[in-house]
Parts: structure tokens; C-alpha cells; sequence
């Protein structure tokens, strides 16, 4: 290839042609082919002599040149060539020497399948990063079975660790404090007396999960019928078993008041004996006692036999259709789709690993479509979310008892696949709108946090401020996990999960989509 205002002549045919000139025009036979190539001629190359074909390159003049010495005259670029569509069976030098895969129709799917075993491949060569990815959900669904799965006595274990500063040392301080020592309480609440000042210590430790602190005069407000306070100190590291405690704290405060309200008479009794510093004569312990079996005798309809009472009643020849561990199940089902968007977060920055080292470049130049790489990325992201799945939930089942009921198991199949999809174009689309992988990397993780946060997965709904709970609808997170507990708690017939398939369904269309139609515009060759 020689500049455009050259156009000397050259003597050595190996050094180009000899000009644009009329007068130059004509020249010798190619040496390699089998006639004039210039003048004329409607071949556009030839075999070589000893029967191999040529191969070409890019000329000045004409797309197709055949290697070898150049020719004499300018290069002829034919508008009409003969048997461009019937090449084998006129002039074979030009056939490709193999099979190509289209980049859409009947060999776009067995390209497809190639990247994805390619990439399958290159995980396997370098498992470490991928197992520990996809392995993340099964973590996160052990560590909540350990804390929260049923045991087998079939009883949620949770444990309170209640620390109690007793300032007051009064009857009505120790019998508080040994209300959680005594019935179901007991086999919830682990009790820890501790010294006056030192609770605060133990709680930074993180070695309770409430502070209990009676203060000094607790007893004595009560006697005087005037309000009294209790403080409880909650350990912000844990959720369910400081909320417990607080619960239990508030029944046995409101009992007590209603206690001491009932028991006027005695009390005031006792109160009167307490200021005047005097000791209780024979007949004054006589009239309490029978004040007493008067109280215990108006309250024994109500208090013997309680009047609300638990009986747990079986159904013959029927298995449960609910879990073992609701609480378990409710937990699992949001925190494991949450887990699997991080997860097809982290494998898709392969989009971005492919464009900085120019591999997806060399692809889509050859008969890869750029369309055909972002669906085989997408399947990719696809397959191994499902495995994660897959893994999250066979754990649940055999470890810890949760059961697919057998008429839920086909509705289960169809929402993973469904679900995985939406999950996948989510994050196919947020890759394609954003362009710099550090911009992506701060994105995708503010994304996510905001579905988990709205979708149940962080914070229960009904606890998100009113401005957030009309979001809801927009996080994926939210229509997964509540056809998750659709089926695995409250065991729903299929219809139930419609709205839920469809809502998923028309996603994972919708972003899919756009996730081609962008990434083809960003990657357009």
C-alpha cells in the first residue's frame, strides 16, 4: 500500500505498481495466477500452482488482493464477480477453510452454548473466587438455621440473656426478678444477677441481650400506689431477643399494677405497719391472713383454672402443611434473595473484566454479535444464581426441616426460574446503563441495599416509615419473599402466587431487554 499522491513507477513487481498513469496501464500476468489480472479479467483470484488456495488480504483498491508479489498495474475491483453464492462449485480460492457460527438463527444457539462453557470453564481453572460466591447464600442460610431453626424437640432456639441490677433489694424487686425464673419463662429467659453499677460493662461486652435496673424505692412506690419506673437497656446488636425482653418486662409491670390494685386492702395495711416501724400483733396477722383467702377466693374463678388456656391439637393421617420454624422461614425467604443479588452483582463485572482486556472486542469482531455475548452472560448469571438457590433451600430441607409440601413443589420450580430471570435482568440492565466500573461498584450496592430495605428483607414492611412502604412494590425482593411464605408457611393453593409470577415474569422480560438493548449500544463495534 503505497501513499495516494505516489505514483512513480517501479521496476521490481515486489515493490508495488507502477503508477496511475494511462500510459503506465496494462502490464504483466501475475505470477501466481493464470492470466492477465487487470485488464478486463472477471476472476478475482486464483489457486496457487502447486493447488492450494490463496488467502487474501486488504488492498488499496479492492477488499480481496491475493498475497504474492504486486502487480504491474492498478488493482481492478470487478462490480459484478460471477459466482459469488456458487463459489464451490466455480472458483474454490475463496471459500473460508471452516464452518463460522452466525450470529442469529440456527448457529447463534450453539454459539451461545460455546461462551457458556467457556465461561463455566474458566471458573473451574479458578474456582476459589466463584465457589466462595455462589457458597454466600448457603452461609447466610446456615448461620440464620443455627440461631433460629428448629431443634429436635421441634423448639425455635432463642435464648434471652436478661442482666438484672437490683437496686432496691425489696420483696417486690425479688419477685420480679424470679418471675423469669420460674414456668416457660425459665426455658426462655437465662438470668444473670449482677452487682449495683456493673450491667453497663457487661453490655458493651455484648454479654447480654437486655439490662434490667430496678432502681432503689421500687417497693416502696408501690406500697404508696404512685407510679413506678423500670428501665430496660437493649442491646442494639440483636433484634428478636431484646424485643422479647421488652415485651415480657411490660406484661409483668402491667400484672403487678393490677395486682396492687386489687389487693388494696392488705396493702395499705402493710404500708401502715411499714411507716409506723411496728410489728404485725397475732390478731392484725389474723385479719391480713383472712383478707388475703378473701382476695384469693374473688380471683379464684379467673386465676383457677386460668381462662385462657393453649391446647395443641393433631390431625390424624395428615402431615403438617406449615414448617417447622416459621420464624426461620420468614427470615430465609427475603435475606436469600437479598444474598443472590449481591451474588449476580459480583459475577457480572465480568461484562466489564472482558471490555478492559479486550477480549470482548476480538469476540464481537468475529461472528459473535454482541447480542450473542450479553445472552450468554446473562444465561451464565442465570445458572449460577440457580445453583445458589438451589443449595439455599435443599440446606433448609434437609438440615433444618423446613418442607416443600408435594402439591407446592411444582409452583416452587416455576417461581425460582422466574424469579432468578427478574434477578439477572435487574442487574444485566444496571450494568448496561452505568459505563465506568467504578461508577457501577458504587451504584449496583445502593440498589440493592434499597430493595432489601424495602422489599422485607432488612426491616419487616409494616416497620418502614409511611413514605417508603408505597416502594415496596418496586423491589423485587418484595413479590419474591411473599410468594416464598405463600407457599412454605401459610401453604396457598398456585393461585395465590399469580400476581407474584407475573409481576416477576413481566420483569425479568422487561429488563432482560433492556439490558440487550443497552449493552448494545455501549459495546457497538
Amino acid at each position: 500500500m503505497r501513499p495516494a499522491r505516489d505514483s512513480g513507477s517501479r521496476t521490481h513487481p515486489r515493490h508495488g505498481h507502477p503508477g496511475r498513469n494511462p500510459e503506465n496501464r496494462g502490464g504483466k500476468p501475475h505470477p501466481q495466477g493464470d492470466g492477465n489480472l487487470r485488464k478486463n479479467s472477471r476472476r478475482i483470484a486464483s489457486g496457487h500452482p502447486d493447488g492450494s488456495f490463496a488467502d487474501f488480504h486488504i488492498g488499496e483498491r479492492s477488499r480481496l488482493q491475493p498475497p504474492g508479489p504486486a502487480r504491474d498495474g492498478p488493482v481492478y475491483r470487478n462490480p459484478d464477480p460471477v459466482g459469488i453464492r456458487d463459489r464451490q462449485s466455480g472458483d474454490p480460492g475463496t471459500e473460508p477453510r471452516f464452518g463460522l457460527h452466525q450470529t442469529h438463527g440456527q448457529g447463534a444457539q450453539g454459539l451461545i452454548g460455546t461462551l457458556i462453557k467457556k465461561d463455566l470453564l474458566l471458573k473451574v481453572k479458578s474456582p476459589g473466587g466463584f465457589l466462595l460466591l455462589v457458597s454466600m447464600p448457603l452461609l447466610f442460610a446456615l448461620l440464620l438455621g443455627l440461631i433460629f431453626g428448629p431443634k429436635e424437640s421441634g423448639e425455635t432456639a432463642v435464648r434471652v440473656r436478661l442482666l438484672t441490677e437490683d437496686h432496691d433489694r425489696s420483696f417486690a424487686s425479688q419477685f420480679l426478678t424470679g418471675a423469669f425464673g420460674r414456668g416457660e419463662l425459665a426455658q426462655m429467659f437465662e438470668v444473670t444477677a449482677l452487682d449495683s453499677g456493673t450491667g453497663r460493662a457487661w453490655m458493651d461486652r455484648g454479654k447480654g441481650s437486655a439490662l434490667l435496673v430496678i432502681p432503689k424505692g421500687f417497693g416502696r412506690t408501690l406500697l404508696d400506689e404512685k407510679p413506678a419506673e423500670l428501665l430496660l437497656i437493649k442491646n442494639p446488636g440483636e433484634s428478636f431477643a431484646p424485643r422479647i425482653a421488652e415485651e415480657t418486662v411490660s406484661i409483668l409491670a402491667e400484672g403487678g399494677d393490677r395486682l396492687f390494685r386489687i389487693a388494696d386492702g392488705p396493702v395499705r395495711e402493710i404500708r401502715r405497719h411499714i411507716d409506723t416501724d411496728t410489728e404485725f400483733t397475732t390478731g392484725e396477722i389474723a385479719v391480713l391472713s383472712v383478707n388475703i383467702y378473701l382476695l384469693i377466693r374473688r380471683l379464684e374463678n379467673v386465676l383457677f383454672p386460668p381462662q385462657i388456656v393453649l391446647r395443641e391439637a393433631g390431625v390424624d393421617g395428615q402431615e403438617e402443611s406449615v414448617p417447622s420454624s416459621v420464624l426461620y422461614v420468614h427470615l430465609l425467604a427475603g435475606i436469600a434473595i437479598f444474598s443472590l443479588l449481591f451474588l449476580i452483582e459480583a459475577l457480572a463485572r465480568d461484562f466489564h473484566t472482558e471490555h478492559e482486556r479486550r477480549t470482548l472486542h476480538r469476540q464481537i469482531a468475529g461472528p459473535v454479535g454482541i447480542g450473542t455475548f450479553v445472552s450468554s452472560k446473562l444465561i451464565f448469571l442465570w445458572i449460577a444464581g440457580m445453583a445458589a438457590h438451589v443449595l439455599v433451600w435443599l440446606a433448609a430441607c434437609l438440615l433444618f426441616g423446613i418442607r416443600i409440601p408435594a402439591e407446592q413443589f411444582g409452583p416452587f420450580v416455576l417461581f425460582s426460574a422466574i424469579l432468578l430471570a427478574a434477578l439477572t435482568g435487574v442487574i444485566g440492565a444496571l450494568y448496561g446503563l452505568v459505563r465506568k466500573r467504578s461508577q457501577i461498584q458504587a451504584v449496583a450496592p445502593a440498589v440493592i441495599l434499597f430493595f432489601g430495605m424495602t422489599g422485607g428483607a432488612m426491616i419487616q414492611i409494616d416497620f418502614l416509615p409511611p413514605f417508603l412502604k408505597p416502594m415496596s412494590v418496586l423491589s423485587p425482593i418484595y413479590w419474591g419473599q411473599d410468594a416464598l411464605k405463600k407457599m412454605l408457611i401459610e401453604n396457598l393453593p398456585p393461585s395465590a402466587i399469580g400476581m407474584n409470577l407475573a409481576v416477576l415474569g413481566l420483569a425479568a422480560l422487561v429488563f432482560n431487554g433492556l439490558a440487550m438493548m443497552l449493552f448494545s449500544r455501549k459495546f457497538r463495534p
